[in-house]
């Protein structure tokens, strides 16, 4: 069973889905490009993916980013 994502990175999963790059993503959350890094590891462990493509594709499959 895979981990729920946090609203974090549910927003940082949506900007990737927006086609964002990590550094474009830090500027618009306001957050530093280690702490999008980090979401982005978390969010690839937590759904048993190593590649953003899958993620959105997942998050788009269980309606959490349009």
């Amino acid at each position: 069973m895979k981990s729920e994502l946090t609203p974090r990175e549910i927003e940082v999963v949506q900007e990737m889905a927006n086609g964002l790059s990590s550094e474009k993503i830090a500027e618009k959350l306001l957050i530093s490009y280690n702490t999008v890094r980090s979401h982005k590891e978390n969010i690839y462990h937590k759904l048993c993916c190593h590649d953003g493509e899958y993620a959105v594709a997942y998050c788009f499959r269980k309606r959490l980013i349009e």
